[in-house]
């Protein structure tokens, strides 16, 4: 249980160091809020909060309590393999980084 509460925080250091990068590299190239209003238009606004928002909440409640994180994968109807690969679509799309990142720092 421990490895997932290990394999969070994990992600939340990639996703706040690609958050950050991102937001860098959109800053310095003057094209962050275009950039965003493109996606937003693709419809990935919605969608990303959703699955990072979950993904964050999950993530925030094992590591709050890592030796109840079965029950709290259960709870949120995921297995152990489909919250790894929640996290690891999150870490992969910009959008979805955001969102868990804007839900984690709440």
């Amino acid at each position: 249980m421990r490895r997932f509460a290990a394999l969070a925080v994990i992600c939340g250091v990639i996703l706040a160091a690609a958050a950050c990068a991102g937001q860098d590299t959109a800053q310095r190239s003057g094209q962050g809020e275009a950039a965003r209003a493109e996606m937003a238009g693709r419809g990935h606004d919605a969608p990303a909060a959703n699955k990072g928002e979950k993904a964050a909440r999950i993530a925030s409640e094992i590591q709050a309590d890592p030796d109840n994180a079965a029950m709290i994968l259960d709870r949120h109807g995921m297995t152990q393999e489909a919250f790894e690969q929640l996290l690891y679509e999150v870490a992969a799309d910009p959008a979805l980084s955001e969102a868990y990142n804007r839900a984690m720092n709440r």
